[in-house]
């Protein structure tokens, strides 16, 4: 259902039936590791930049642009274009902490 590398690859799933038998799979609540988040609090600032996206953000801070979503949890952000707000500052958490 999801990449290997995907926020929720690691995320339990669960099942929902409707009442006509309908059978759904679905994932539960993704929590974030405690370690991660006081990482991110002492870890580096990023600044968006003009013109910035998520992605860009992302590879800029972390090597990677596919991980956007760290940013994301590390910040408490539930939408990643925040994360291109010009102007915004982030907290990073060191890249060996995240994989």
């Amino acid at each position: 259902m999801f990449s290997h590398d995907s926020r929720y690859a690691t995320v339990e799933s669960a099942w929902w039936t409707d009442q006509d038998g309908r059978t759904y799979e679905y994932k539960k609540r993704r929590h974030i590791p405690r370690p991660l988040r006081d990482a991110a609090a002492n870890g580096p600032v990023v600044v968006a930049k003009p013109g910035d996206r998520p992605d860009i953000v992302a590879a800029r801070a972390l090597g990677d642009p596919q991980l956007f979503w760290h940013l994301c949890d590390l910040n408490g952000l539930i939408d990643p274009w925040v994360l291109a707000v010009e102007g915004r500052s982030f907290r990073v958490a060191p890249i060996k902490d995240l994989r």
